[in-house]
């Protein structure tokens, strides 16, 4: 998906606001008409003097673990600190459940436990 920048969306409200088509608009900022349409419409339903910086909320459920918390366990299994991830859990992650912490490992490339 294309994002625009901040810029570019207060010129798309205001072209849009003196009579030009999404199509015309898209052709000036070197956009795809159905771009230009999607972000006027996402501004318009923010009322007459909308946010240009506002960012939408990403749907779903947030992550347990940080992308910075998964550095600081891969670095524990690496250095030899901890032997899998049970030790990390207990380590770094108390009220994280131990599979959690194995599936991040696997994604990662680690073997997620050790025999």
């Amino acid at each position: 998906m294309v994002s625009c920048t901040p810029t570019k969306k207060a010129r798309i409200f205001q072209m849009y606001s003196e009579g030009k088509s999404f199509t015309e608009i898209g052709k000036d900022l070197g956009l795809h008409c159905s771009v230009v349409s999607r972000n006027y419409h996402k501004l318009e339903e923010m009322g007459p003097e909308p946010d240009f910086y506002a960012k939408q909320p990403i749907p779903g459920c947030p992550r347990i673990i940080t992308p910075h918390a998964e550095r600081r366990a891969q670095r524990l299994i690496t250095s030899g600190k901890c032997r899998d991830a049970t030790d990390v859990q207990r380590v770094l992650f108390p009220k994280v459940h131990p599979t959690t912490i194995r599936q991040m490992f696997i994604r990662k490339g680690l073997p997620g436990c050790v025999r």
